[in-house]
């Protein structure tokens, strides 16, 4: 999820570790623009991070659905793409809720 935070912390309530914790855990970014022209640059930047995103897919060992916060952490194993210092993101983990 990318969240955008707009306005003054003050005069308008604007939690940013809220915001910035919730995008984390969803696997997106939190931006805050200072000033009205810098939203089309934030704009832009979530338009171009949306085109390179992947789905990945797996199956748990686990496949209880008891509810439980399940933790996930992906790794680059390829040398030359660890070495490019690549910044992965991706939900930090998942409610493994039984199906309606």
């Amino acid at each position: 999820m990318y969240v955008v935070g707009a306005g003054d912390d003050q005069a308008y309530g604007v939690d940013k570790d809220a915001l910035r914790k919730l995008a984390e855990q969803t696997g997106g970014r939190a931006f805050f623009p200072k000033k009205l022209d810098e939203l089309r640059g934030v704009f832009a930047q979530i338009q171009q991070e949306s085109r390179m995103q992947y789905l990945l897919a797996y199956t748990p060992k686990n496949a209880a659905a008891d509810n439980k916060y399940r933790k996930l952490q992906i790794d680059i194993v390829n040398p030359a793409l660890r070495q490019q210092k690549l910044q992965l993101a991706y939900p930090q983990g998942y409610f493994s809720a039984p199906m309606p």
